[in-house]
């Protein structure tokens, strides 16, 4: 059974410097040792209650 991670960020990027090394280093590194898929990855969200989050991103992996 997949097993899914969610991560949602809801206040806007503060430190744009600090966002790209976290980019940066997360595309050096990746999935490294992970069989993992990515479903989502910061596209449009329509919030259909509260404000709409900054960023989403959904991850599925195989098992837990």
């Amino acid at each position: 059974m997949a097993a899914y991670l969610i991560f949602i960020r809801d206040e806007p990027v503060h430190d744009e410097a600090e966002m790209a090394e976290y980019q940066r280093l997360n595309r050096e590194r990746g999935s490294d040792g992970f069989d993992v898929k990515r479903l989502a990855f910061y596209g449009a969200a329509d919030a259909l209650e509260g404000p709409a989050p900054d960023g989403v991103v959904v991850l599925e992996f195989p098992s837990v």
